[in-house]
């Protein structure tokens, strides 16, 4: 294999085997350290020419009225042209030998008995449907290779499910090439927790180096994404346990049956169509149209109730008036998906919102009735599972007796990683059952309206037939005030001033009892209101008083943001990073797609917290591949030119506008000039849709929307314009000195529902004047990348994390771009800090 690698012009590490046997029950050969590796070394250098492709397009037939293949299943045929046709002439040979003969943990090969165990859960349901090997698949494309030339005879059922199996488990994305397999690299086995490399995408190469010292001996592990183990275990066969990353999908056939058994409880109090056929289809059709119920639904433990699945149940529960002025509201252009927690969600009828909860209970007892056991038989079979590989069969024959046991036929290892995947996944709807309860809030003395007892008793009809327990509660609430909402609207209407901490405490009891679950830790304030707790827990040892905890949150938040606005404060990190010190682990990025992928992990964490001011700077020039070539994240020589400057700007906005899609009827996307402007307009074309890309040029130019030819008047029909938005997002583009002026007074004077976002401006770092200072106060450096020192090997790095968000400080063994951290602070480091440790070109 070395001598096949050397003659594709594949580089491997000598301390590497590649070729290690796996321990079972993983298949084929994992890579292991022969001798110790220190930390920035090469593992593989790997060229695409040593990469298998998927069949060209001049191989394939035309696609009218024949199977339309994907990118994966071209690469199955490639792979078995190379083994049923080629054969012992392939040049690809001694990798093919490499590849497992049998995948006994994947799905695709589970017995009988197996598939019967699996059945209930997301991985049943894909194998049935969107999988490149259903069966439905594997006949079309049998029949497919019978128009190809490039095969005799067409491949057998099993021979596809093999190549599936392969590519499915062993295969990797490239932004060359597509989808590949990748000889060498595909023995680097997976983890999230502690990875020793991850992937580098060059375009015509594939780099791994040594994110951290490997031991001799050691196995190396590569990580190969953030996915849930629905996907591992249906196209890898294993499970990662190293993080919480149980998922569950639901299908629309799900949430409207759901949705009709809760209505069909509430006739009465639901004002639906008298045809009931008539009713479904005019509300699922206007919900496909949005792009709503095409495809499942993700919960996940990071987001129990998605947004899209909450829209779809409450667009099936409205009555016909509320319907039309839904239907209404998003032919005028607003986004389909309702936010329960924004604007949209707290003007929602309690009835509603009632209803909604409702459906969530009926949707959790169904989805938990496709499970032949329940959650506490499943663990029972797991600690059974568990003893009996570790007590002596004297000792298993008595254990089998009081547990469970995992049917005949099933594997040991798979029947661990089905439990595993079952019982995650019941936990989930465990989960939404209780907090889908838990929305109906006590009202304590206030006495309920004949609406609201109305709205009980039709809730409790359909509660009472999903558990007889989850009736108990229901006659002791007085209304239907939710919890989120009644939080929601004490945030809106306490006053953000120096005194806000004063105020907090005086909502001490009502924060006692609105949110008597919030626990203060270690890393984090406040529990969201999706934790596990029990509602009524005492705090833990160490914890703040939940109404304290609540209240502090409250008023360091706010002191934070009245200190900013009267200038007392300067580049701080998140408000409560000292409180609770700055030790959580960040990921530093070492390549520009791992910048972008952390860049819009950080916009996620900066939309969620509401921070209405924030500011991005990357490297000058650094490009993104959006339009042609993707930098590296090196110090480019020569200096950049300025068209590689306005192309990274430009892309840079792009990436903005991909993002924040869901909002673009009010999103606008300022450049300084026309000319960039148009030129942004033209590239962009048809994915600009409902946002405004327009200019605001400097003084003496020609006048715009957004501008006029004087600087102060400019500011003023800035401000007009965005005040005439109501809300929404302002990207501003690589702004200069009289577009942050402009900025900095739009920012004073417009609704704090505006939200401003500044790209590339420059506010840190070596350029420092008066108006920067002042415009760095109040934005917040939500991700900030700056190559320093001699030689580009210095990194000063931020971005928003869950938690605190500190200035990293870390340096690069040049010309490997791995960044070791050498250093963090909550406040901006120095300039002298900085060179310091990256002394600059003299």
């Amino acid at each position: 294999m070395m001598a096949w690698a050397h003659l594709h012009g594949l580089k491997a590490s000598p301390k590497v085997d590649f070729f290690s046997p796996s321990a079972p029950p993983s298949q084929g050969c994992c890579a292991r350290a022969l001798e110790p590796i220190a930390s920035g070394e090469l593992l593989l250098d790997l060229p695409l020419q040593a990469c298998l492709r998927p069949l060209r397009a001049d191989l394939c037939p035309s696609s009218e009225g024949t199977f339309l293949m994907d990118e994966q299943q071209k690469l199955m045929l490639q792979l078995l042209h190379e083994v049923l046709v080629k054969a012992e002439k392939s040049s690809w040979l001694p990798y093919i030998r490499t590849l497992p003969s049998t995948f006994p943990t994947l799905p695709l090969w589970f017995t009988e008995e197996e598939k019967e165990f699996l059945k209930g859960t997301s991985v049943d349901t894909l194998l049935q449907g969107a999988h490149i090997a259903s069966v439905k698949d594997l006949k079309a494309m049998q029949s497919y290779c019978e128009q190809l030339d490039i095969f005799t005879s067409s491949p057998s059922l099993d021979q596809l499910r093999w190549a599936a199996s392969v590519v499915a488990s062993r295969a990797f994305d490239s932004s060359t090439a597509g989808v590949i397999l990748a000889p060498f690299a595909d023995a680097l086995n997976h983890s999230s927790a502690a990875p020793h490399t991850r992937m580098r995408d060059c375009g015509e190469q594939l780099l791994f180096h040594a994110e951290r010292d490997i031991s001799a001996g050691e196995e190396i592990f590569n990580c190969y994404g953030m996915q849930g183990n629905i996907q591992w275990l249906l196209n890898g066969g294993f499970r990662d346990c190293s993080r919480p990353c149980d998922d569950l999908l639901v299908t629309p056939a799900d949430v409207v049956s759901s949705a009709l058994a809760h209505m069909h409880f509430c006739k009465d109090e639901t004002d639906a169509a008298e045809d009931e056929e008539d009713f479904l289809c005019a509300r699922l059709s206007l919900l496909q149209d949005c792009g709503i119920g095409r495809g499942s639904f993700c919960i996940s433990p990071t987001d129990i109730l998605p947004d899209d699945l909450a829209t779809m149940l409450l667009v099936m529960c409205m009555t016909d008036a509320e319907f039309a002025t839904y239907r209404q509201q998003r032919a005028g252009g607003a986004d389909p998906v309702i936010d329960l927690g924004g604007t949209e969600g707290e003007e929602l009828p309690e009835t509603l919102l009632a209803n909604l909860y409702g459906c969530l209970l009926r949707l959790a007892q169904l989805l938990e009735q496709k499970y032949d056991t329940s959650l506490e038989e499943d663990q029972s079979m797991l600690l059974s599972l568990d003893e009996e590989a570790q007590e002596p069969s004297t000792k298993r024959l008595c254990r089998s007796q009081v547990l469970p046991r995992v049917p005949d036929g099933v594997r040991p290892d798979n029947a661990r990683n089905i439990l595993c995947l079952r019982i995650g996944q019941k936990q989930l709807l465990r989960q939404l059952a209780e907090q889908a309860a838990d929305c109906f809030a006590d009202a304590g003395e206030t006495a309920a309206s004949d609406d609201e007892t109305v709205c009980i008793a039709t809730a409790g009809k359909a509660f009472d037939c999903v558990d007889p327990l989850q009736s108990a509660w229901l006659p002791s609430r007085a209304s239907m005030k939710l919890l989120h909402k009644e939080f929601e609207k004490l945030l809106r209407h306490v006053a953000l001033t120096f005194k806000f901490f004063h105020a907090a405490l005086t909502f001490h009891p009502v924060a006692m009892e609105l949110w008597p679950s919030a626990r203060c830790t270690g890393a984090g304030l406040c529990r969201p209101l999706c934790s596990p707790a029990p509602v009524h827990s005492k705090p833990a040892k160490g914890d703040l008083d939940p109404g304290t905890a609540l209240a502090l949150c409250l008023a360091v938040r706010a002191g934070s943001l009245c200190r900013r606005r009267h200038g007392l404060a300067r580049r701080a990190g998140a408000p409560w990073d000292g409180l609770f010190g700055n030790t959580q682990k960040v990921v530093i990025p070492n390549s520009t797609r791992e910048v972008l992928d952390q860049l819009k992990a950080s916009m996620g964490i900066l939309v969620k917290s509401g921070l209405p001011r924030a500011d991005v700077d990357l490297p000058a020039g650094l490009r993104l591949g959006l339009e042609n070539v993707m930098d590296p994240l090196i110090q480019p020589a020569p200096e950049p030119s300025k068209a590689q400057v306005l192309q990274a700007d430009r892309e840079l906005a792009r990436v903005f506008l991909a993002m924040f899609k869901v909002v673009k009827d009010s999103l606008s996307i300022v450049f300084r000039t026309n000319k960039q402007a148009a030129a942004a307009k033209k590239l962009w074309g048809d994915a600009v849709g409902r946002a405004r890309v327009v200019s605001m040029p400097r003084s003496g130019a020609q006048k715009t929307a957004f501008s006029s030819s004087d600087e102060g008047e400019m500011s003023s029909a800035f401000i007009q314009s965005l005040k005439d938005m109501r809300g929404g997002f302002v990207v501003v583009v690589a702004p200069r000195r009289p577009q942050l002026a402009a900025v900095a007074r739009a920012a004073e004077e417009v609704d704090s529902k505006m939200g401003f976002i500044l790209l590339n401006s420059r506010l840190r770092g070596v350029r420092k004047d008066p108006l920067r200072e002042e415009v760095s106060d109040g934005f917040n450096p939500a991700f900030h990348i700056r190559l320093c020192g001699r030689e580009g090997e210095g990194l000063v790095y931020r971005a928003l994390q869950d938690g605190s968000s500190p200035w990293i400080l870390a340096r690069r063994k040049l010309p490997s771009t791995i960044a070791t951290e050498v250093g963090r602070s909550f406040d901006e480091p120095s300039d002298e800090r900085i060179n310091e440790l990256f002394p600059s070109r003299a």
